[in-house]
């Protein structure tokens, strides 16, 4: 799950949208991996992730609904532990690590109007961040582990639309 906050600027020509947008987010994403064989396995789990984008999008629908691209620099913080695949069990004494992680991030989305200056948002993200390289001491007390997370995320949200000099239409 996801719980966070937006805030953006948007400019509109005609049908086009131009727009940059920076987010944060509280994550609670989990997932696992066999490492570095079939006897362990890594655990992670994305606490937070955070996000500065472009957007450039058309509307359509008279302006009440926008579809768009969206792209920019991306950031996550992801706890890893490991544990026998056998038991789900970590051994005795065995620590974890933390990374945050610097990216990239990439999506479509759609914006639609539900009353003057209310939207609701869906899109799909997709991160990819930078490798990091965990010494036996980080993690296991045995082995070198190196990790590369990719994390895709589906979300909704609800926006408010504030005004100003320019006013996006949509």
């Amino acid at each position: 799950w996801l719980l966070g906050g937006h805030a953006g600027y948007n400019w509109q020509s005609g049908q086009f949208v131009l727009g940059v947008e920076g987010d944060i987010d509280w994550a609670n994403i989990k997932g696992s991996t066999l490492c570095p064989n079939a006897t362990f396995t890594c655990g992670h789990e994305a606490r937070w992730l955070a996000s500065l984008r472009g957007r450039l999008g058309m509307t359509f629908m008279n302006n009440a609904a926008l579809l768009y691209a969206t792209g920019g620099v991306a950031w996550g913080n992801i706890r890893y532990d490991e544990f026998v695949t056998a038991t789900g069990l970590s051994p005795a004494g065995q620590p974890n690590a933390s990374k945050t992680h610097v990216g990239w991030v990439a999506g479509l989305g759609m914006e639609y109007m539900i009353a003057p200056a209310w939207t609701a948002r869906f899109e799909y993200l997709h991160y990819g961040f930078s490798s990091h390289t965990f010494a036996p001491a980080d993690l296991d007390g045995v082995t070198t582990v190196n990790v590369r997370p990719n994390i895709d995320v589906v979300r909704a949200g609800i926006s408010y639309k504030f005004g100003g000099p320019v006013v996006a239409k949509y």
